[in-house]
């Protein structure tokens, strides 16, 4: 499995996934 690369890529999907998701609510 490509743990640090998912978890990389991850983490910037996360921030992305979450200020949509604010963008959304707001």
């Amino acid at each position: 499995m490509e743990y640090r690369r998912l978890g990389r890529t991850g983490l910037k999907v996360s921030e992305m996934c979450l200020g949509t998701m604010t963008f959304g609510t707001n």
